[in-house]
């Protein structure tokens, strides 16, 4: 029988959380996660985006984010979002942490089981005294076991050196509208295998990828609540208020004027 390594899956940190929003909930957590996470989702639907890529999932769903992503999540619900979530760290050793040998992912509710039903039990047991959080520790191995086998280890999660070379020139170069080709000539491609590389790694053009972050500088602009969309509109290099609010809408599902009042009422 082969030797389970038990110092692997020691855990230095765990929580349970229940999250609930009338329709309509984004997270912006480009700071970077603290923790690993496994949320199932029990209504809704959900669209995560980094860098270097962008996971859609609906209710039945589970969530895999590794700590230290830097994303943002467009929550949307008819009529209401709500999920649960795990957070965890293993002990830091000199072995590879399996946590993080796992790149953002979903689980689709076809495959899962019952392992929803297990983080919602984890939840209500966390919320209860240190026996029952004993029977959540407890349900938190029996949820990894059944996790583990179903994560894609193939799922990438680093760039190649010409595409990480094309995303340091974007976010160095994000309000200058620089063409494809420009872009490519830096990275010593041709304009052709440079987008290609591109789409293929970021799902996404470079230009679509410019525009994702100016749409975060934006969020930054609403936040601050000093702006108007025109003046944010000017100050990000867009084409036109019209350009900025429809680019705004594709990647965010609000308009910006949506998000601002969604803020407020957050607050």
């Amino acid at each position: 029988m082969e030797r389970v390594c038990t110092s692997r899956f020691l855990l230095s940190s765990f929580s349970a959380a229940h999250s609930f929003y009338p329709r309509k909930h984004f997270c912006d957590a480009r700071s970077g996660k603290e923790k690993t996470t496994i949320s199932y989702i029990a209504k809704g639907s959900v669209t995560i985006s980094t860098a270097g890529a962008e996971i859609k999932a609906e209710a039945g769903d589970i969530i895999y984010q590794p700590d230290g992503i830097k994303y943002t999540s467009t929550w949307k619900g008819e009529p209401d979002v709500e999920f649960y979530s795990i957070h965890f760290d293993f002990l830091h050793l000199r072995e590879t942490r399996i946590d993080r040998t796992f790149a953002l992912q979903s689980i689709k509710k076809e495959t899962c089981g019952d392992a929803g039903e297990i983080i919602v039990r984890i939840f209500k047991n966390y919320e209860k005294d240190n026996n029952e959080r004993l029977i959540a520790l407890s349900d938190f191995y029996l949820l990894w076991s059944k996790i583990l086998p179903l994560l894609d280890a193939n799922i990438k999660s680093e760039f190649s050196a010409s595409v990480a070379l094309a995303l340091e020139y974007i976010e160095a170069e994000c309000l200058k509208n620089f063409s494809v080709s420009e872009l490519a000539k830096h990275c010593h491609l041709s304009e052709s295998r440079l987008y290609h590389k591109f789409s293929d790694e970021m799902k996404s053009s470079p230009i679509q990828y410019r525009n994702k972050l100016r749409i975060q500088k934006a969020i930054e602009y609403l936040k601050d609540g000093n702006y108007s969309v025109s003046e944010i509109s000017e100050i990000l290099n867009f084409n036109s208020p019209v350009c900025f609010r429809k680019i705004f809408k594709q990647m965010t599902g609000f308009s910006p004027m949506e998000y601002k009042k969604l803020r407020r009422e957050q607050k």
